[in-house]
């Protein structure tokens, strides 16, 4: 059963290089798409509006589709 709580860290090439919000947590990526660090950001898992990701602290999220 997934823990929906806690970050995906498993591999996400797509990722490579980046840091990504999920849900509550900033999840960062290497070059080969590894999860390599996941920071707790917030107690809210943050909110969509008209396609714009929004973090729990209201901030918008990188790489969201306002950016």
């Amino acid at each position: 059963m997934k823990n929906n709580n806690l970050p995906d860290m498993s591999r996400k090439p797509e990722l490579a290089n980046k840091t990504v919000q999920q849900g509550r947590f900033s999840v960062t990526y290497d070059e080969l798409g590894y999860a390599v660090k996941a920071e707790k950001t917030s107690n809210s898992p943050g909110y969509v509006v008209e396609g714009v990701t929004y973090g729990g602290n209201g901030n918008v999220v990188s790489g969201s589709k306002s950016e």
